[in-house]
């Protein structure tokens, strides 16, 4: 098996870094706003040299890293590597920053190296004590999501680009002790999840002050369920309940209640796969269209709906009216 190895770029790698590039398509998939840019070269587009580039790597020292990831065997440059110590020293929009950009030699690809080469790469992360570290990829890259996947990488969510035009995938690798992958199980919810399902919500803040006491007994949640029998789902890890979401329909419009997620595995992208699976749900019973209710001052509630396509409606009012005297109109 070949050996892999990250060397800081210097002058001695000049007509080997200017073959590198030279090596990608000028159709090549784009990355970001600028079709130049090359991932893990990155500010290489800006110079008219390699060497003028590399004085400007070595003038970001502390900050930024560029490495050349070098075969062993034979000394060939079959990657690159761009590991930025902090999110603010990426030059794109902050949503969309990212520790580490990396590209492989287009004729050393399918090697494996890929993979190979992002494990380095956090090694290096994980010397500068960078946890978690955050990589970004575009949405329709399936090689790259496949190997953040493979590197441990934990989906966030995906976001779109005005000015680029392009969805882009986040990601998250832990490099401290919390770096191992959680195998996550998601399956329907039924009645006998209430007591972990009522335990969930008593441990997030914002889904606990939601709670009332008639809808959410086991009696009301039984009922629900009965109702809503293929759209309600769990998170569990290893056979623990993590997150929840509890959703169902009136025959014309779906409705979503109490998504949460343990604070211990929240930006995982739990939340964000059980929206999808509720979902896919609702549309499979011919769905076409779902709202939820987010209270006004739950700020990092409002910006995950957003993010996932749910805009706050501005030409009405919320009404309701209680029928049960336990349940206050307000609440």
């Amino acid at each position: 098996m070949c050996e892999l190895q990250l060397i800081r770029v210097s002058e001695e790698w000049i007509k080997q870094i200017e073959e590198y590039r030279a090596e990608f398509p000028s159709d090549r998939m784009q990355t970001t706003a600028d079709p130049n840019h090359l991932p893990g070269m990155d500010l290489l587009e800006e110079y008219d040299s390699v060497t003028d580039w590399i004085r400007f790597t070595k003038e970001m020292e502390g900050k930024i890293s560029w490495y050349i990831t070098v075969r062993k065997e034979d000394q060939k440059v079959v990657g690159f590597v761009c590991l930025r110590h902090k999110l603010e020293y990426d030059d794109d929009d902050p949503e969309f920053a990212s520790h580490i950009g990396y590209s492989v030699r287009p004729s050393e690809r399918r090697k494996g190296y890929a993979i190979k080469q992002l494990h380095l790469a956090l090694e290096k992360a994980k010397e500068l004590k960078i946890d978690p570290v955050r990589i970004i990829c575009r949405d329709i890259n399936i090689g790259s999501v496949k190997t953040i996947l493979a590197c441990g990488g934990q989906y966030i969510d995906s976001i779109y680009g005005e000015e680029s035009g392009l969805t882009i995938n986040r990601y998250d690798i832990r490099t401290g002790e919390g770096n191992q992958t959680m195998d996550i199980e998601y399956r329907i919810l039924n009645e006998d999840d209430y007591d972990e399902l009522f335990a969930l919500w008593n441990e997030v803040p914002q889904t606990k002050r939601a709670l009332n006491p008639v809808d959410d007994t086991r009696e009301g949640i039984t009922s629900y369920m009965n109702r809503n029998p293929h759209t309600c789902f769990g998170a569990f890890v290893d056979g623990k309940l993590v997150g929840a979401i509890l959703s169902g329909h009136d025959g014309r419009r779906g409705i979503i209640h109490h998504l949460c997620v343990n604070p211990t595995f929240q930006k995982k992208g739990i939340a964000r796969t059980l929206v999808r699976k509720a979902e896919d749900a609702l549309k499979g019973e011919g769905i076409q269209k779902i709202f939820c209710l987010v209270f006004v001052d739950n700020d990092p509630a409002n910006a995950f709906w957003e993010k996932m396509g749910y805009p706050a409606r501005t030409n009405l009012n919320y009404r309701n009216k209680s029928l049960n005297a336990s349940i206050p109109t307000g609440e």
